[in-house]
């Protein structure tokens, strides 16, 4: 190997792509498949932009090994069934590898810069000195042209559900009043959509990126930090921002996108069929 890669913006996924290049004493590249998490495969932005997805290594913690090498190259979906049902027989925890990639697709098909950009905004949010009111303006001083963020709003989360489904955590969370809710957003794994009880389309949804962070403590948080072990919404105080994802993610064309992304958008949010709304 000449280089590691990650597979998305994680914490986790990220850490394994620097321990690699750590172990390895091989480069890390200040990019990554997605510029953002993502719930599946075919939804990495390195599959949206038709990059060879095949071979993929795969492994569990007792030293179980496989291959993934199919006839179409480039089925991301495939391999998502694939490799999340073999996930699943491996107690849930495997380690995943592949997506090989020459530098000049990394320069045309996936984001530059992602992984210092992103460890500028968790500075930001890990600084105490800086008022939680402020963070997602400070946040978007780092944005690079044109990318922009903005704050959505501040509201303590009133209701939700969780349930495993398929290998995801699916869901939603309610924020405001219980009688005229504020917001609601729809998770499978990371938060697909947001919008207003009521409204003929939500306010946004993926690949654009729904963000959140504790109004009083400023800690970022994940749909798993909403919960407690049994399955019940905690009552935070939440700030929401939305953040414009690359630019490299509307290559395509919005209809790939939208039969891409729309399986996992009607997922999170049941009946759902208008189709990707865009950061505005």
């Amino acid at each position: 190997m000449n280089y590691s890669l990650a597979i998305e913006l994680g914490g986790f996924n990220t850490f394994v792509a620097m321990l690699v290049a750590l172990e390895q004493t091989i480069p890390l590249v200040d990019s990554d498949c997605c510029a953002r998490a993502v719930p599946a495969l075919e939804t990495l932005l390195f599959s949206v932009n038709g990059n060879t997805i095949c071979p993929i290594g795969m492994a569990d913690a007792d030293g179980n090994k496989l291959i993934i090498d199919l006839a179409d190259p480039k089925d991301a979906a495939k391999v998502e069934q694939i490799a999340r049902q073999i996930t699943v027989d491996f107690g849930s925890i495997a380690g995943i590898s592949g997506w090989l990639i020459q530098k000049q697709a990394i320069v045309d098909t996936l984001p530059a810069g992602s992984i210092s950009l992103y460890e500028k905004i968790g500075r930001i949010l890990r600084d105490q000195t800086i008022p939680y009111t402020d963070k997602w303006a400070r946040i978007a001083q780092v944005m690079p042209p044109p990318l922009q963020c903005k704050q959505l709003y501040t509201e303590r989360i009133s209701g939700g559900i969780t349930e495993a489904k398929d290998g995801f955590d699916i869901g939603y969370i309610e924020f405001g009043s219980t009688i005229s809710k504020a917001y609601i957003t729809y998770f499978q794994n990371e938060t697909l959509v947001i919008g207003k009880p009521g409204a003929a389309l939500p306010t946004m949804t993926a690949p654009d990126i729904i963000a959140m962070f504790n109004a009083k403590t400023g800690e970022p948080l994940t749909n798993t930090d909403l919960f407690d072990k049994n399955g019940k919404v905690i009552h935070l105080d939440v700030s929401i921002g939305l953040i414009q994802v690359d630019n490299k993610w509307w290559n395509p064309g919005i209809d790939k996108l939208d039969a891409l992304w729309g399986p996992h958008l009607s997922a999170a949010y049941p009946g759902y069929t208008g189709g990707i709304v865009p950061y505005q």
